[in-house]
């Protein structure tokens, strides 16, 4: 269902996920997060309700946080960032954190992220086996963000991967689409 673009759901859709968050004992904070997505600010009480009436683990707390923060409740959003900003930004970091962080839509979440791809610093290792040195993380992290930002320079595959031939030149792009858009640009809420 992550596939479906926000459109796709009818309205009786997205009451029957809402009120599948009450029935449901397992994955809770899956269906949390896809509720939220779904329908937006329409969810925030929904989810808030289930937050304190379930027994969730400590993996569905956490999407229920993120999913509120989706959906525009933005009481778990300064705690994210705090906790974000405190990480070491590697490969651990891209892999593991970024697509909750992205999940989320957050403004201050991702002109954090805008702002990593800025960074020349070296913590993340290399693809290619035969160049084992550090280098930037800018390029996983312009494959994480390209999809959910509107009219980004970059564009990702079906794989996830970067569609280009010169990644110099498109951090370059990227780097000056940052600079002039930072305040401007806008997020993609239609997909997951």
């Amino acid at each position: 269902m992550q596939n479906f673009r926000r459109a796709d759901f009818t309205e009786i859709t997205r009451l029957n996920l809402k009120t599948a968050l009450s029935t449901v004992s397992n994955n809770k904070g899956d269906l949390a997060k896809l509720v939220a997505f779904t329908c937006g600010n329409e969810a925030i009480q929904s989810l808030q309700n289930e937050m304190l009436t379930a027994t969730l683990n400590k993996h569905d707390q956490k999407d229920f946080r993120l999913a509120l923060i989706r959906a525009g409740d933005a009481k778990f959003e300064p705690k994210l960032f705090k906790s974000t900003k405190e990480q070491v930004v590697n490969d651990r970091f891209v892999y593991t954190l970024t697509n909750d962080l992205t999940y989320t839509r957050s403004k201050l979440i991702f002109d954090y992220l805008l702002e990593l791809i800025m960074s020349d610093e070296k913590k993340c290792t290399s693809a290619n086996n035969d160049n084992p040195e550090p280098m930037i993380c800018a390029y996983r992290l312009i494959e994480k963000v390209a999809p959910c930002i509107i009219n980004f320079p970059a564009k990702v595959n079906a794989y996830g991967e970067l569609e280009t031939k010169d990644y110099s030149k498109l951090l370059t792009e990227v780097r000056e689409w940052i600079s002039k858009n930072r305040n401007t640009y806008q997020l993609n809420v239609s997909t997951y």
